[in-house]
């Protein structure tokens, strides 16, 4: 049992002195490169999708429900209601 984790620990140590040897040379090969090179040299890197831009929740003054905005109607008192309330709202 013994040798057995001495194996395990030796393993260990060797699979990580050659990741740090990889993530060493990566580092050496990035320094050397040089400041000036061509957009095309470089590998492409992925487009990130665009974000929708955020839309305002609010809820309705009757039920709660949050809505966008923009489907919502204000009423005279300031509140917001909701499709379903628009015509039990006093405009």
């Amino acid at each position: 049992m013994k040798l057995f984790v001495l194996l395990v620990v030796v393993l260990l140590f060797v699979i990580w002195k050659k990741y740090q040897k990889r993530l060493s040379e990566q580092d050496s090969q990035d320094a050397h490169s040089p400041a000036g090179e061509s957009p095309a040299s470089r590998p492409p890197t992925p487009a990130r999708p665009s974000a929708a831009p955020a839309r305002e929740l609010l809820p309705c003054s009757v039920c709660g429900v949050h809505a966008d905005k923009a489907s919502l109607s204000l009423t005279a008192g300031g509140r917001y209601v909701c499709v379903l309330h628009r015509e039990d709202s006093p405009s």
